[in-house]
C-alpha cells in the first residue's frame, strides 16, 4: 500500500478516535483556552470595606494592653480598700467609725466606677479589632465571588465547545492534552474558590458572633457601671442623713442604732407571727403546687450581689445578722414573685422599712426588702412572675428604712420558718 494511503487511513482512525472520545469528554469539559480568569481577581478593589492596616491594629493591640494593665492596677487598690474596709468593720461601731467607713465605701465605689470605665474603653476596642477582622473577611469573600463570577463566565461562554473543535484549533496533539490538563486545573479552580467561600462565611460567622458577645459584654458593664455611680451618690446621701439626723453626737448617734435594733426586732416578730397565722389558714390547701425547689429571680442579677447571705462584712452585724441577699437593682425596677404563692405581709411604712413577704409550699416563704411600692395586698394570690411591687433603697426615699445605703432589693428565703441562704434555691 503506497505510504499516502497509509497516512490517509491513519489519519482517519485517529479522527474516528477523537470523535469517539470528544462525544464522551464533551459532557464533562466546556470551555478551551483563554486567558485564566483568575489572574485578575485582585484587581476589583473599589468595593472594599475599611479595614485596620497593619500598623493601626499593632496600636490597637498596645492600647488594649494598656488597658488591662490598668485594669490589673485599679484591681488591686480595689482589694486594699477592701481589706482596709473589713478591718475598719471590725472596729467599735462609733458615729466617728461610721463616716470613715462611708467614706471608704463611697472612695472604693469610686474606684470601681474607673474600672468599669477602662473595662468600657477596653471592650471599645476589641469591638474595633472584631469589626476590622469582620470587614476584612468580607472582603475576601468579595475577592472570591468575583473570582467565581469569572470563572462561571468562562464555563458558560463555552458552554457548547466540543474537544474536537479544541483538537482540530491545536497544532500538535502535545498542545490538545496540554488544553485538556487546563480545562481540568480551571475545574479544580472553580471547586477550590467555592470551598475558600465557604471557609470564609464560617469564619465571618465566627467573629459575628464575637463581636455580639462583646457588644452584650459592653452593655452589661454600662449597666454596672450606670449602678455603681447611683451606688455612689447614695451612699453620700446615707452620710449627709446621717450627719444630718444625728448632728453629729454621738449619743444621738447610738440612739439611731438602738432604733434600728428596735426596728429590727419587730420586723423579726412580725414575719415569724404573720408566717404561722397563714400556714395556719392554708393547711390542707392543696393549691400551692408550683416547685420551690428552684427559685425565680426576682430581679435581674446582672447588676450583681451587693451583700451575701451572713455578710461578714455587713455594717450592721454586731446587732443583727444579714439574713438574706442584697440584689442591686436600679429604684423602682419590678419585682416579681420567685413562686407562687399567697401574701402573708405587705407592709408599708412610708419613710420606713417596706416589704413583703409571700407564703409557698413545703415550708418554703420568700421576703422582699426595701419596696418603694407595694402592688398587692395580704393574704392576695400571686403567680410565679406576677409583678409584686417596686424596688427602692436609696437612703430618705419612700420604704427604704434607717439602714439602707443604696438602690437594691433585699430578698430573703426562709424554709419552714428559718431564713436560709437564697442563693441555694436560685438559677
Amino acid at each position: 500500500m503506497p505510504t499516502r494511503n497509509k497516512r490517509k487511513l491513519l489519519f482517519s482512525l485517529v479522527i474516528l478516535l477523537l470523535l469517539g472520545v470528544g462525544v464522551f469528554i464533551s459532557g464533562k469539559y466546556t470551555v478551551w483556552a483563554i486567558d485564566d480568569p483568575t489572574q485578575n481577581s485582585n484587581q476589583n478593589t473599589n468595593t472594599e470595606k475599611s479595614k485596620l492596616t497593619d500598623d493601626e491594629i499593632i496600636e490597637l493591640n498596645r492600647q488594649i494592653q494598656e488597658r488591662r494593665q490598668a485594669l490589673d492596677q485599679l484591681n488591686e487598690q480595689n482589694k486594699a480598700y477592701q481589706q482596709a474596709l473589713a478591718l475598719k468593720q471590725q472596729e467599735t461601731l462609733t458615729l466617728s467609725n461610721q463616716v470613715e467607713v462611708i467614706d471608704d465605701q463611697i472612695a472604693k465605689t469610686e474606684l470601681e466606677i474607673q474600672i468599669a470605665e477602662t473595662e468600657i474603653d477596653t471592650l471599645k476596642l476589641q469591638i474595633r479589632e472584631v469589626e476590622s477582622k469582620i470587614a476584612d473577611r468580607e472582603n475576601q469573600i468579595n475577592d472570591q465571588k468575583t473570582r467565581l463570577s469569572e470563572l462561571i463566565r468562562v464555563l458558560n461562554k463555552s458552554k457548547n465547545v466540543s474537544p474536537l473543535v479544541i483538537f482540530f484549533k491545536e497544532n500538535t496533539f502535545s498542545d490538545f492534552f496540554s488544553q485538556m490538563n487546563y480545562l481540568e486545573e480551571l475545574e479544580h479552580k472553580l471547586k477550590k474558590s467555592l470551598d475558600d467561600v465557604k471557609k470564609l462565611k464560617t469564619e465571618l460567622e465566627t467573629v459575628n458572633t464575637e463581636l455580639n458577645g462583646k457588644e452584650d459584654e459592653l452593655q452589661q458593664t454600662k449597666d454596672k457601671l450606670e449602678a455603681e455611680q447611683a451606688e455612689a451618690e447614695s451612699q453620700k446621701i446615707y452620710k449627709s442623713n446621717l450627719l444630718e439626723e444625728t448632728r453629729s453626737s454621738e449619743a444621738q448617734y447610738q440612739e439611731l442604732i438602738d432604733s434600728i435594733k428596735r426596728e429590727q426586732a419587730s420586723v423579726s416578730y412580725e414575719i415569724t407571727s404573720a408566717e404561722d397565722l397563714l400556714k395556719r389558714k392554708l393547711a390542707g390547701d392543696d393549691t400551692l403546687t408550683d416547685n420551690t425547689d428552684v427559685l425565680s429571680w426576682p430581679v435581674s442579677p446582672l447588676g450583681g450581689i451587693t451583700a451575701s447571705f451572713h455578710d461578714p462584712s455587713y455594717i450592721f452585724k454586731r446587732y443583727f445578722v444579714h439574713d438574706a441577699i442584697d440584689i442591686r437593682a436600679k429604684q423602682g425596677t419590678p419585682v416579681k414573685a420567685a413562686a407562687a404563692g399567697y401574701v402573708a405581709i405587705a407592709r408599708d411604712a412610708g419613710l420606713g422599712y417596706s416589704y413583703v413577704m409571700i407564703i409557698h409550699g413545703d415550708g418554703v416563704s420568700t421576703l422582699y426588702g426595701h419596696l418603694t411600692k407595694i402592688n398587692v395586698q395580704v393574704e392576695a394570690y400571686v403567680n410565679r412572675g406576677q409583678v409584686i411591687g417596686l424596688s427602692g433603697g436609696i437612703p430618705g426615699t419612700s420604704g427604704a428604712g434607717p439602714w439602707t445605703t443604696g438602690a437594691h432589693l433585699h430578698f430573703g428565703v426562709r424554709k419552714d420558718g428559718i431564713p436560709v441562704n437564697p442563693i441555694d434555691y436560685l438559677p
